[in-house]
């Protein structure tokens, strides 16, 4: 015999059955509802810690594609330097090799390479095309931060100019601050010109018409206070240039200069 559907009138009579039940027999009411409790809150309870679980996966699914962006970004940086030096490199070689087949036809290349090479390193390195600029940079600022950071995705610029413009710049996306103890954060980085630069190709001593050095570093905030520091470029792998940068307020671009750089690039070398 099927049983009939629930309706208000029956649904009412069992709910007072049960209350009865409840105040007359306290054990029995207990038994009774953990009867119906269980089979319908065990499913509810493993809903709730398996809902608890796949949170917690996705938290850190979440974070693993953030080291998987923030890795791809380093390795895409790396790859476009790479590039970079690489075109750098064919700028500067490629002329050779046109020129040690033409003054040394018949010759191997490795052979009349040397012999061109051999004539360049007797010739001013002034007089030579920049092929590759590196601009090492050591900042000291007045801070509290607690810093101890490489930060991958805070670079910056060092440029060389006269007048409005950049004669020469070199680029990054990397730098690093470590907290000295003293209230003094170090802010260090390394910047190339890439091969793209207007100024790769153009002879050195254009550089001896600089006017001053510009610097940023994205680490570095507007108005902040710079304690000193020093700015080394290195130019053709030959050419080592070292300079203080003096206390000052870096203005409302985050741009820091060096001015005392007049006559700074000889055009003939020391003999």
């Amino acid at each position: 015999m099927g049983s009939e559907p629930l309706t208000p009138s029956g649904f009412r009579k069992h709910w007072h059955g049960f209350i009865k039940l409840w105040r007359e027999d306290f054990i029995a009411a207990f038994v009774y509802t953990a009867i119906i409790s269980i089979p319908l809150g065990w499913p509810l309870l493993n809903l709730y810690f398996e809902n608890s679980h796949l949170k917690s996966e996705n938290v850190s699914l979440a974070k693993s594609a953030n080291d998987l962006d923030s890795e791809n970004k380093r390795l895409k940086d790396a790859i476009d330097r790479k590039e970079s030096e690489i075109e750098g490199l064919h700028k500067a070689i490629d002329p050779l090799i046109d020129r040690a087949t033409k003054e040394f036809p018949g010759e191997e290349i490795n052979s009349s390479l040397k012999k061109i090479i051999q004539k360049l390193e007797a010739v001013d390195p002034w007089e030579q095309p920049i092929a590759a600029a590196k601009a090492t940079i050591e900042i000291r600022v007045v801070s509290q931060d607690k810093l101890n950071n490489h930060f991958m995705d805070r670079g910056g610029y060092a440029a060389i100019g006269k007048g409005n413009d950049a004669m020469l710049v070199a680029r990054g996306t990397e730098s690093s601050g470590i907290q000295q103890g003293n209230g003094e954060v170090l802010y260090t980085a390394e910047f190339n010109s890439p091969a793209s630069d207007p100024g790769i190709g153009k002879q050195l001593k254009v550089l001896s018409f600089v006017d001053y050095f510009q610097i940023v570093l994205d680490v570095i905030p507007k108005n902040a206070n710079i304690i000193g520091g020093k700015i080394i470029w290195a130019l053709n792998n030959s050419i080592t240039l070292t300079f203080d940068i003096p206390m000052q307020i870096s203005d409302d671009q985050q741009r820091i200069f060096v001015r005392e750089v007049k006559n700074a690039f000889p055009t003939t070398s020391a003999k």
